[in-house]
């Protein structure tokens, strides 16, 4: 082998070399530039592919893959599945990185939805209804989506006894939800659930209350969008625009009421829930079973 071959074949091996290296760093300098050592580096695998050639050494068609290190589908090798992509064929790792990416609304609209199934062998249909509402209960930003149940995932009562006092925070529905229910989630949906700051009235104090969870209820500020109990929280009203949009079927199918987790401001009892019609009412005795709709954020 002459001196001329040699020295080509040596570029090769730069170029290769070159080649890893910026593939190592193309997630802090970007696409671009991993872009552009492709291209260049895949211009003189040519040149000097076909001198090998001439002096005959073959060593093959090679082919240089335009999705990075991701694969097929993958956004520039970003980890991200490809923009178009329905919530229901996303992972829940997949939707982890798309929220964390504060590209939530981007991929994804409001009424979207993603099924999971408990451990217990239970289907529960979960929709989107907000994107960057939820602060972190960490205080880092807001959380990318955030998630109601379409359905109602058990009939329970609020309390134990026929009280409101202690609010949402000090409720056995609370308990029950941060406890057996987190339970029987799946650890693929534990692992992408984000710990947020819940606001609720609290009938003791006369004021709007916060809490942080991981599994929540919806309040009433939420649902309805004003200021008649909680003054200050998100609203999810964009995605309960009409009466129809709130309602919740029962297990045996009919229309079924559901527990907010806002206490209602007067007897000590009750707290607020939708009624069958959709609309809200504060007449709910905490004792007697309604629906739960299950909330998160991820």
């Amino acid at each position: 082998m002459d001196k001329e071959t040699l020295s080509n074949y040596g570029w090769i091996v730069i170029c290769v070399l070159v080649l890893a290296v910026m593939i190592a760093l193309a997630g802090p300098f970007g696409t671009f530039v991993a872009g552009a050592v492709k291209s260049t580096t895949a211009g003189l695998f040519g040149v000097n592919q076909n001198a090998l050639g001439a002096a005959g050494i073959e060593i093959g068609d090679q082919a240089f893959d335009e999705g990075g290190n991701g694969g097929a589908g993958d956004q520039g090798g970003t980890g991200l599945p490809a923009v178009g992509v329905s919530a229901e064929d996303c992972t829940w790792d997949e939707i982890k990185a798309i929220s964390e990416a504060g590209k939530g609304d981007e991929y994804f609209n409001l009424g979207d939805t993603k099924t999971f199934t408990t451990t217990d062998g239970k289907t529960i249909v979960m929709e989107i209804v907000a994107f960057n509402a939820d602060t972190k209960a960490d205080g880092t930003g807001t959380a990318g989506i955030t998630w109601l149940s379409k359905g109602i995932i058990a009939e329970r009562a609020m309390n134990l006894t026929a009280t409101n006092q202690g609010g949402w925070k000090e409720s056995e529905m609370r308990t029950w939800l941060q406890n057996d229910f987190y339970s029987t989630l799946p650890n693929e949906l534990k692992n992408t659930i984000i710990s947020v700051q819940k606001t609720y009235w609290d009938h003791d104090t006369k004021s709007t209350l916060s809490c942080d969870d991981n599994l929540w209820i919806p309040s009433y500020r939420e649902i309805v969008g004003d200021n008649v109990c909680e003054n200050s929280g998100v609203s999810y009203s964009n995605a309960f625009t009409t009466l129809l949009s709130r309602y919740r079927d029962g297990f045996d199918g009919g229309r079924i009421a559901w527990w907010l987790r806002s206490s209602a401001d007067y007897l000590n009892i009750p707290f607020w829930s939708i009624w069958k019609d959709g609309t809200a009412t504060k007449t709910a005795n905490s004792l007697n079973p309604n629906g739960v709709v299950l909330g998160f954020c991820t």
